[in-house]
């Protein structure tokens, strides 16, 4: 494999991050990113129009948010490259560390309750994807540019444990390496809603995976066989795939 290193002047202003991405044919990409873009059409079409008449939350407000960064589980959180460092060497440095890890099934997944979202999280830890996203953090993490200082009063806004707060200060993130967990954001921030709301937003989501469950086979195990590379170009803006880059010394 032959990556060309060069520095695009256009690059300087955008975020980069690691995410895994099921493969974009998978039933269980067309299925969540089916939601984030229009839930109601989502219930609609899987013929849960009950749930869909009695929406008592703006619910495509509620996946605004994760919108922007698409069905997925955040490896190396998203950050701006170094001056002087491409994408092609961010690429290049992907392929290297992605090319230790053989492909795997994750455990199988279920909608829970985070802090302040829902999400679909491993039944029980994975020590493979564990291991993938620490190599993601620390083996790129000499290409991140140091964080601005608002990007340190955001961080520094939210309650932080001595542990977090030497991650944050170390990786430019505070929920890496021991305080990673593997999961796929489906919500966005549901502290304005009230209790009633929060639980027809679970429940919902409940109603959704179990319904493709029951009837869908390949909807019962997710492959984990790539990392995907994202950009975004400006706040606000949607992140695109910029490459999806397979696990394995065949990559």
């Amino acid at each position: 494999m032959t990556i060309e290193l060069r520095v695009d002047d256009d690059e300087s202003n955008s975020r980069f991050a690691v995410y895994f991405f099921p493969d974009t044919d998978s039933d269980w990409a067309k299925l969540w990113t089916a939601w984030l873009v229009d839930p109601l059409a989502l219930l609609k079409e899987l013929g849960l129009l009950a749930r869909a008449l009695d929406c008592p939350v703006a619910i495509a407000d509620m996946t605004q948010v994760p919108r922007l960064y698409g069905f997925h589980a955040t490896l190396k959180p998203p950050f701006r490259l170094k001056r002087g460092i491409g994408y092609q060497q961010l690429l290049l440095a992907t392929h290297r560390f992605a090319a230790r890890f053989e492909s795997f099934d994750l455990p199988e997944l279920m909608p829970t309750k985070l802090a302040d979202f829902v999400a679909l999280v491993p039944m029980r830890r994975s020590s493979q994807a564990d291991e993938i996203a620490c190599a993601a953090v620390r083996e790129l993490d000499w290409m991140r540019a140091p964080m601005t200082n608002d990007e340190r009063r955001k961080r520094l806004s939210h309650p932080l444990t001595d542990r977090q707060l030497r991650h944050l200060l170390a990786w430019g993130y505070p929920h890496v390496l021991e305080e990673f967990q593997f999961h796929m954001t489906l919500t966005g921030n549901c502290n304005s809603l009230d209790a009633l709301q929060k639980q027809w937003l679970f429940s919902t989501v409940c109603a959704i995976h179990s319904h493709c469950s029951l009837r869908w086979p390949s909807y019962r195990s997710m492959p984990f066989a790539s990392v995907c590379l994202l950009e975004q170009t400006a706040a606000d803006i949607p992140y695109r795939l910029r490459d999806r880059v397979s696990l394995g010394r065949e990559n």
